[in-house]
């Protein structure tokens, strides 16, 4: 090989490298891109923590004194604020005859406090946490069914007997 042929052969060598690093780092660059898409869509679909003011609002803090069953407040509050939002969007207030869906959740709350007096809560009658009552819209129930399950957990206390108390 003559000179010239060898300083050919670097040239050529030389320009392939060079697409090489301008391939390398147009990867790199899209590579970049890709994540950065990656992440925006990820801060897009987190949800915001919900602190205690946005739960514990003065509407869901009504219907939490009405309701007889304290219990797990945190999980009734979300569901309440849910179970709002579906009333609303679906208009379901309009067929209870009620400005929102706040009126609605709390005159239900006060039907089902209603539902089980006193008595039947001490001879240890099960009522349904406030979340419950909400996620699985037993709300939309008629009230004299809760008063008729209420009944039934009094019958079955006593065939089965007397509550083991700790």
């Amino acid at each position: 090989m003559n000179q010239t042929e060898s300083e050919l052969v670097d040239e050529l060598v030389d320009r392939v490298c060079y697409y090489i690093d301008k391939v390398a780092l147009a990867i790199e660059d899209h590579n970049k891109l890709l994540r950065s898409q990656q992440e925006q869509k990820t801060k897009k679909t987190r949800t915001r923590k919900l602190d205690r003011d946005d739960l514990y609002t003065p509407e869901f803090l009504a219907c939490w004194d009405a309701y007889p069953k304290k219990q797990q407040k945190q999980a009734a509050a979300k569901a309440y604020r849910e179970c709002v939002k579906r009333i609303n969007e679906f208009g379901l207030h309009l067929v209870h005859g009620c400005s929102d869906g706040h009126e609605v959740l709390l005159a239900k709350c006060k039907l089902y406090g209603e539902a089980w007096p006193q008595d039947r809560v001490k001879r240890g009658d099960y009522r349904l946490n406030m979340s419950t009552f909400l996620n699985q819209d037993r709300w939309e129930e008629n009230p004299q069914e809760w008063d008729e399950t209420s009944q039934a957990s009094s019958q079955f206390e006593a065939v089965q007997g007397p509550r083991w108390e700790p």
